[in-house]
């Protein structure tokens, strides 16, 4: 056979794979991986380089908070440690980590998080594939709410894309590296397992999505409301539901704190609140205040979410599902009424798809909004993402990209200072025009009876 023939046939067998795809799921599951495949190549090199720094304490034998490094709770440490077990029996990618001279610079930037330490790319992309396998089912499972709530499977497929390809999601997923898409999925997780009346391992992934990122915790009462909404007939199996999901909770809460029980670590675990209320010491003034802030801020919510705990099960007409849906979708909302990170405004977007597509399409906007500005303000570094490109491929000059980078941030005009306070703004803006749509008729007629 001729070398020409031979590279027929492939090209045959290909087009014979992709024309068996007949379900337009997999069409959307294949584009979409494509693109958060090709988004991971690029990174913010900051946090990143914290996760390298974890798995190499990880491969040494140390514990997640024996030595200096890992600041949250353990979850997404587990899942590096997974990574570091696939990386060590699958993988030979030799050396992970350059640190890069012509960008030194970077890192002692007044109010700004940026690394010279620089993980390669094939590391990078190993350490985001869970996180792309989290979008993916974040993505499912809210398209599965959606055609429950609506039978209607192309509303469902919309949903699928709406999360699946959110320019958000990807960019806090695959060039950020956070973990709160893990968050994100766990909580939709919970939500359809309490549908479907698995009580305790709905408490189990309530538990983990809540130790992943904290968010999710003022979901706790609307959840609650709604196991009792829908065992109104039966108090008795209410009362039963709520235990079996609140011990589901405790056995999560034990597994995941086990080896930092056994160590007598676990006030490591709890680090990042120290740092993120301003109690960590040496903390300035600025600091300090909006760490308070957030205190008197996450206590007002944790409070309006005990009234609408309570709101759902005493007053509300809405069946149990749309209630939850509505009231879920609502107090995601309040938790970024503090001015957001991007990545945060993760857990937020499941709800806001599944409103837009099953009930009111006006939050479309918001969506495009959060999506578009969110990523536009996560990438106030710009130029730096281009850094594991020029590092370890050579493609670009790290020089030449150095000096780029230097004059965004550095320059006359302070580009990268405006990029900030734009994408932030209209981002937040995008938060805001969802409270606005909740209850804009509202406040118009509040209006309307003053002015009378």
């Amino acid at each position: 056979m001729s070398e020409c023939e031979g590279r027929i046939g492939i090209i045959d067998r290909v087009n014979g794979f992709f024309g068996s795809i007949k379900h337009p799921l997999l069409w959307l599951i294949i584009i979409g991986t494509l693109i958060h495949l090709f988004a991971a190549v690029f990174q913010i090199v900051f946090d990143n380089d914290y996760w390298a720094l974890v798995i190499r304490n990880i491969e040494a034998g140390n514990g997640l908070y024996e030595v200096t490094g890992y600041y949250y709770t353990p979850v997404w440490g587990y899942v590096l440690g997974l990574v570091s077990a696939l990386q060590t029996v699958f993988l030979d990618l030799g050396m992970d980590v350059l640190r890069v001279v012509e960008f030194f610079f970077a890192e002692d930037l007044p109010y700004t998080y940026y690394s010279a330490t620089v993980p390669s790319i094939a590391f990078s992309i190993s350490t985001k594939a869970p996180l792309i396998l989290s979008d993916l089912i974040l993505a499912y499972l809210v398209r599965s709410l959606v055609v429950d709530s609506t039978g209607d499977v192309k509303k469902g497929n919309l949903a699928f894309i709406l999360i699946y390809m959110c320019p958000l999601l990807i960019g806090a997923s695959c060039i950020t590296a956070m973990p709160d898409t893990i968050a994100a999925m766990f909580t939709v997780m919970t939500v359809v397992l309490l549908r479907r009346d698995h009580h305790f391992l709905a408490g189990m992934t309530f538990c983990i999505a809540v130790l992943t990122k904290f968010f999710p915790v003022f979901l706790f009462f609307p959840l609650v409301a709604y196991v009792l909404m829908r065992s109104r007939d039966n108090g008795t199996n209410g009362v039963r539901n709520v235990s079996a999901a609140a011990f589901g909770a405790v056995v999560a809460l034990l597994v995941v704190f086990a080896p930092q029980l056994i160590e007598g670590s676990i006030e490591s675990c709890f680090q990042f609140l120290t740092d993120r209320t301003g109690g960590s010491q040496g903390d300035s003034i600025l600091s300090m205040f909006t760490g308070r802030m957030r205190i008197i801020v996450y206590g007002a919510i944790t409070i309006a979410s005990l009234y609408v705990g309570y709101y759902m099960y005493k007053k509300c007409r809405w069946d149990a599902d749309r209630a939850l849906m509505f009231y879920g979708f609502l107090m995601m909302a309040l938790c970024m009424i503090y001015p957001p990170t991007p990545q945060y405004i993760v857990i937020l977007m499941p709800f806001l798809v599944y409103w837009a597509v099953t009930e009111d399409r006006r939050y479309i906007t918001s969506w495009w909004m959060i999506s578009l500005f969110g990523l536009f303000f996560a990438l106030s570094s710009n130029f730096l993402v281009l850094l594991p490109i020029a590092a370890w491929t050579g493609l670009i000059d790290v020089s030449v990209l150095s000096e780029y980078f230097a004059s965004f941030v550095l320059g006359d005009f302070p580009v990268s200072a405006v990029w900030s306070i734009v994408g932030g703004t209209l981002t937040y803006i995008g938060i805001l025009s969802i409270i606005w749509i909740m209850f804009g008729e509202n406040i118009r007629r509040i209006g309307g009876r003053t002015r009378d």
